[in-house]
């Protein structure tokens, strides 16, 4: 899924995957794209997740695995219930982003 300047995307219990680029790709800058991904399967992507500066990735109970490298971007937001494994990295560190 590729998110767009301006974008703003839900994907709710989804599977992205087998893309040799990445499973979700957030654009920015200018008003870049915001997604939010929830109870889904990111798998045996190259990257499972791509965010770029000025985009904005919101990310709660999913499994992420599979993927040569399983995040990249600051700003990848997580509500501390997603499940990274079997990623050949992990990548960048998520921020926690609290629930109600």
């Amino acid at each position: 899924i590729k998110v767009s300047n301006g974008s703003r995307v839900m994907v709710k219990r989804s599977t992205l995957s087998n893309n040799t680029n990445a499973g979700l790709l957030v654009e920015g800058p200018g008003g870049g794209g915001r997604a939010s991904i929830d109870d889904s399967s990111i798998v045996s992507n190259g990257t499972g997740i791509i965010r770029l500066p000025g985009g904005q990735v919101r990310l709660s109970n999913n499994d992420i695995a599979h993927n040569t490298t399983a995040k990249t971007g600051s700003g990848l937001f997580s509500f501390g219930n997603n499940r990274l494994s079997s990623n050949g990295a992990d990548g960048d560190a998520f921020i926690a982003e609290t629930q109600q």
